[in-house]
This record gives structure tokens, sequence and C-alpha cells, in this order.
């Protein structure tokens, strides 16, 4: 990779771009043989799977919940569809999302270049520098985190296109990225700071420009169809924020439920805007759970307003992209502001704005020092700084391999997040380790401020505590836990569910047959009460017919035919029985 990054003056595209699949797919193959998350991972795979509840009506329209992205939720489907939610094709995915956006962030700033006449060493650079930018392992790593790429792509393909259009004054490339802008929507919220974005793009590009490349109408216009775009999606913005939620509250009345006092507010989103500053020139250290960010922070959010407001009185259009970033930060601030998320920050939220850092770093970079650039020792220095990235991001792919590796560096950056400690605690039990697991699943009971990870340690607790017993003991211990709590968690449940369908394997006596086989049945109903899973009513029908009780057999029969989707395994043998018990 560096003796071919040592031919970057090379004026081939072909060249530039085999440069940037070759880096994308050497630095992240680690990722493709990573495992699923136990954040939310695990849930996606659950929700899309055959037996999951997210059909294609409800992925594409939207109802009682708050986010509203259909085309990552029709990647997840697909994935289902085509190859079985296998993780290591869905990790894949993320890695050749991340290589088509570094393909297009070469292509945006060729035509960035090709508009301010500027030096055809930029756009390598700034690909290279976003493909291999530290802080973007997260979204690529973590199957949930697809949800940043997917934005992106299109994000930079509607920037490409007005850019396009902006040269050429094609009415077809701006139609084309007005599209495109609407598919970002789609993928993320966020793609709303496009929209401000795009009409300052199509502002500085005629400001700057050194001749007249578009009629005057068509220069109008373009502004007017934004315009008139963005008040589209501002009625869009409004409709989603007073509809009702799986809460049964407006996602306005969830977020007004926040006191904000002036000066605070002030104070944290200037902190969270100086850590996520830092955070794009100096990623390291690299947490997947940031739980507190240091006041200290509030002195680069000072400069970096300070160079917002230089931006506005001297545009260029390296500068342009620069001010670009920090607009697409936003939305994390507000994230933070609100507390909507599990943790205050997160490193894939700067996913988007990494985009718009590498061009504006590498742009200004040759702008302000291009004759230093021409030096043979500062090639090779560059050339090391894209060795050390390459090398750093190489390390974290290995670290989010498995589940175990990721928590204890967490663990050891985080160490008073509660919700952590049971993550690693988890990894542990998997691993058998149980005194580790039961450490640390005490300390997250002890330290986190949110009762369903209190719930979820506790019930871990259990976890390890049967460990090794018998079939029956485990039964009783799972039994009183629940007795004694009230759960109704589906996971223990499930848990309960499988023992005592294990019992029932080794049962022969007739009235303690029947006993286990009635206990099975109320614990199914409970968890279709829950969970809504046909399946658990399928499971009864069977166990009905063990008891000889045809009639209510063919009763749970009859609702696995109405309630299952097309694709269940079971749905075809369950109206094979229904046909044999009607001719009864």
């Amino acid at each position: 990779m560096i003796l071919l990054l040592g031919e970057w003056m090379n004026d081939s595209k072909f060249r530039d771009i085999s440069l940037i699949i070759l880096t994308v797919l050497v630095v992240y193959f680690p990722a493709i043989t990573g495992v699923v998350n136990s954040i939310d991972d695990v849930h996606i795979i659950k929700a899309y799977s055959v037996s999951g509840q997210r059909t294609l009506q409800s992925i594409l329209i939207p109802r009682d919940q708050f986010y509203f992205r259909p085309f990552v939720e029709l990647s997840y489907y697909l994935d289902n569809l085509f190859w079985g939610l296998e993780p290591r094709v869905m990790h894949l995915e993320n890695i050749l999302l991340h290589l088509l956006n570094a393909i297009l962030i070469y292509l945006v700033a060729s035509r960035v270049n090709q508009i301010k006449m500027g030096t055809k060493r930029v756009p390598l650079l700034s690909a290279l520098l976003f493909s291999l930018h530290p802080i973007n392992t997260e979204a690529i790593c973590w199957i949930a985190g697809r949800t940043d790429p997917i934005a992106g792509l299109f994000i930079l393909l509607s920037l490409y296109l007005l850019l396009k259009f902006i040269q050429s004054g094609s009415l077809l490339s701006l139609t084309s990225a007005f599209t495109a802008m609407l598919l970002a929507f789609l993928s993320k919220e966020v793609a709303l700071m496009l929209l401000p974005v795009s009409i300052g793009l199509l502002i500085i590009t005629r400001l700057t420009s050194q001749e007249e490349t578009n009629v005057r109408w068509k220069y109008y216009f373009s502004i007017t169809l934004y315009a008139s775009f963005g008040l589209l999606l501002a009625g869009y913005v409004v409709a989603r924020l007073i509809s009702k939620t799986g809460a049964s509250e407006t996602t306005l009345e969830i977020w007004s439920n926040h006191s904000f006092d002036l000066w605070k507010t002030l104070f944290i989103a200037l902190t969270t805007l100086g850590f996520y500053a830092k955070k794009l020139f100096i990623p390291l250290p690299l947490n997947f759970a940031i739980d507190s960010v240091s006041g200290w922070y509030f002195l680069p959010g000072i400069m970096v307003v300070f160079y917002v407001i230089y931006c506005s009185s001297k545009m260029s259009i390296a500068q342009f992209f620069g001010l670009s970033g920090v607009i697409f930060i936003l939305p994390a601030i507000f994230v933070r502001l609100a507390e909507i998320t599990w943790t205050p920050v997160a490193e894939r939220y700067l996913y988007i704005p990494s985009m718009f850092f590498s061009i504006a770093a590498v742009t200004l970079l040759f702008d302000q020092f291009n004759d230093a650039l021409k030096s043979l020792l500062v090639r090779h220095a560059l050339v090391g700084v894209i060795a050390v990235l390459a090398l750093i991001t190489f390390n974290r792919n290995e670290i989010w391999r498995n589940n175990l590796s990721l928590y204890q560096d967490t663990v050891l950056k985080s160490p008073t997040f509660g919700d952590i400690h049971n993550e690693l605690g988890m990894a542990f039990l998997r691993n058998n380790q149980l005194d580790k697991a039961r450490y640390h699943f005490q300390i997250a009971s002890k330290l986190s401020t949110r009762p369903l990870i209190k719930e979820f340690a506790e019930m871990n607790l259990l976890l390890c505590d049967l460990h090794d017993l018998s079939l029956q003991d485990t039964r009783i211990k799972i039994g009183n836990y629940i007795s004694r709590h009230n759960d109704t968690n589906v996971e223990l449940l499930l848990m309960l569910r499988g023992v005592l369908e294990e019992i029932l394997q080794t049962e022969n006596k007739g009235a303690r047959k029947t006993e286990l086989v009635c206990d099975i049945i109320e614990l199914n109903n409970k968890i279709y009460d829950i969970d809504k899973d046909p399946h658990c009513y399928y499971r009864n029908g069977q166990l009905f017919l063990l008891l000889g009780k045809r009639q209510e057999a063919l009763q749970y029969f009859q609702k696995v035919i109405h309630m299952s989707p097309q694709s269940s395994y079971y749905l075809k043998p369950a109206q094979k029985l229904v046909y044999l018990l009607e001719r009864q």
C-alpha cells in the first residue's frame, strides 16, 4: 500500500481508485469475521429474522415509531431474505458501503478541484483520510452502525450530482441530486442538514467562480427549488414531531419533558462541539461507550465558534466544507441535550462530518502549504501519517471482532459506566468465566442509572447461579425469581420454557407429564402476549395433541394459520394438521 501511495503524483484515476479499494479492504478485513454485538445487533437479528415482527409493510409505512429510516431497515430485511442475516455478509456490506463512500469522497473532491482549480493530489488524500480515519471504525464494525454509512452514501451522491449541475447546468443532475437527498433523509434524519449545505454550496461556488458556467435563470431556479423542497421537508418533520410514538407520546412531548437552563445548555452544547471537533483531529482514545465529556472541551468549542464566524466572513470552498462538517455535528449536540440515547456522545455520529472534514482538511493543507508539500521529505511524512492511521484503524477492527475484547477495552476507558459492565459480564458468561461475569454483573447492578439495566444485571446474576444445576433445581430457581420479581421478561420465560421442555423429554409418568405440558402451554401463552410469536401457538397445538385434546389443538393451529407470515416454516405443517383434525 505504501509503495503505491508513493506514486500519488500520478494522474490516473484508475490507479487512485484502485488504491482506495485496496486500502479499505485490507485495513477493514478483520471486521468481516466480527461477531454479532450484544448491544443492538442481537435485536436487529431477532427483529428481522423469519420469526421477527418487521414486515415490509411496517418498514415502508411510518407508524408509532420514534425513527423512520426505511432504507436502513430495508437493508436488514433484504439481509434476511437473501442470506439469512449471516453476520459475515452483514459486516462485509458495511465495509463495502464505506468503500463506496470513500470513492464518492474522491469523486466529490475531484469536482471541487475542477471548480477551484486546485491540485490533483487532493482527491486521493481526501479519500484516504476519510477511509482510514479511526473515528469511523464504530460505524463500520458495528452492524447497527450501518445507518450512518447508508445516509452518508446518499449525502455524498447528492453533493456529487449538485457539483455536476453547477459545472454543466444539467437539470437532470439537479433532479437526481434532489432524489439522492430524499433517500438520505429516509436513511437518517441528520441528512436534513444537507439542505442548507446544498444551498450554501450553490451560493459559494457562484461567488467564487472565475467564469460564468450557468445561465442566471438556472441558478435562481435551483435555489428556489431547494427552498421549496426545504418547506416540504419541514412539513414532514413537523408531522413526525406531533405523531404518536410507541410510548403513546408525541416526539415533541418527549423532548419537551427536558427542562433546559440557558447557560447550562449553552455550556453543554459548546463542550460537546469541542469534544467532537477534537475527535476529528485527535480521535484517540477510541471508546464505544463514552459516558461523560470533560468541561475543558468548552475551550475548543469556543474555538470552533470563532472558526465558523471566520468562515462566514471570508468563505472559500475549502472553508465551506469545513463549515459543513460543523453543521452536520449540530444534530449530535441536540441528541446530547435531549438525552435520547444510551450514551451522551458517540463516535459514530462523526462518520458523516468526517466526510466534509477530510475534504476541507486536505484542501486547506494544499492551499496553505502547497510549496512545502512539493518536498520529498514532507511527502514521505504524509505517507507515514497515512500508514499510522491505517495501523490504528486495523488494530481497532481487531478489538471489535469479539464482544469480550471490545467490552474489556470499553470498561477500561469508562469504568463507572454500569451498562458496559453488564455487557462485559455477558461476554465472560458466554466464555464460562463465571467469577468474572458475576463480578461485573454486581458492579452493573450498583452503578447503572437505568432500572432496565439493573434488572438485566440481576437476571444475569441468576444465570451465573444456574450454572451446573440440575434441571429440576434450575426450574425451581427460575420460578422463584419470576414470582419474587413479578417478572415478565420474555428471555427469562423462554429460558424456563426450555428447561420444562427438557424435563418433558425425560418424564414418562402420566400425571406428572400432564402437569408439565399444562405448565408449558401456560408459559407459551404468556410469551405470546409479550412477543407475539405465532410459533408459541403452534407448539401449544402440538402439546394439546400430546394430551389427546384434539379440539383445543385445532383451535391453536387455526390461530397459527391466520397469524403467521407466509415464510414461516411451521405454517404448512399447521395447515396440514388443521386439514386432518377437521376431518376426524
